[in-house]
């Protein structure tokens, strides 16, 4: 039998093989050739199936992994793209005042009680110089609270009640607090920035010399009348 020499096609090491062989396989780089002659007898190496399997098989192989980095990459390109839109219809839902400004009496937790009774009760003594306080038995207390709202915005009204007494007579005083557009923070609750209170409302005086007074109302129907009733046609009511 005569011996052939040829140097393999893929890592060019020697490599040598019968005349009367089909297939021969290269001993440095493991790859299986199948051996082929033309009409002039000339010797040609090509891949067999078993390296045509090598092949296709890294290729698949190599695909498959693109493809599913491909998919990973546009899942997660996805969930960016969703939380930005969640985040953008967030920030444009928390701009319209339904969502955004207080609406109902019932959305005010017990939270927001302390917070209301502190600040107005504040605002009733320092800034509005509205009660004197050596006549005045215990603090203020919250009565009830308003809500008159619609599309435009709406007022937050705290009604509270003070007790007073001159040594002769004692006074139940109803005072209201006006706040306009009321917000809530960012978990729910109304916002510390509650604003300017606004309060208008009759003189209560407790002694002839008139130097002892307070400002509100005597009943709680005259308030209604006069502070509430005025938003009925036009805005939504609620009380808690």
């Amino acid at each position: 039998m005569k011996l052939i020499e040829k140097k393999c096609p893929n890592c060019g090491a020697s490599l040598s093989f019968d005349e009367n062989d089909k297939v021969t396989k290269c001993d440095y780089c493991k790859r299986e050739f199948e051996i082929e002659r033309d009409a002039q007898d000339q010797i040609s190496l090509v891949i067999g199936e078993t390296g045509k399997s090598v092949i296709k098989y890294f290729f698949i192989s190599h695909m498959v992994i693109g493809i599913i980095s491909i998919i990973v990459f546009l899942i997660i390109f996805g969930f960016i793209i969703f939380g930005i839109y969640t985040g953008i219809s967030s920030s444009n839902e928390s701009k319209s005042l339904e969502n955004t400004y207080l609406s109902n009496a019932n959305d005010i937790e017990n939270e927001d009680f302390v917070f209301l009774d502190t600040e107005s009760t504040i605002k009733i003594g320092q800034e509005n110089s509205l009660m004197v306080d050596f006549k005045q038995k215990g603090s203020l207390k919250r009565e009830k609270i308003y809500v008159i709202s619609n599309e435009k915005g709406n007022y937050l009204i705290p009604i509270y009640k003070g007790i007073y007494s001159n040594g002769e007579t004692t006074y139940t005083i109803f005072t209201p607090v006006v706040y306009e557009n009321v917000k809530f923070d960012y978990w729910g609750n109304i916002t510390s920035s509650l604003g300017t209170a606004s309060i208008d409302c009759p003189t209560v005086y407790f002694n002839l010399e008139h130097s002892e007074y307070s400002v509100g109302y005597e009943d709680l129907n005259d308030l209604y009348d006069d502070v509430i009733k005025q938003y009925e046609s036009d805005y939504e009511i609620s009380e808690k």
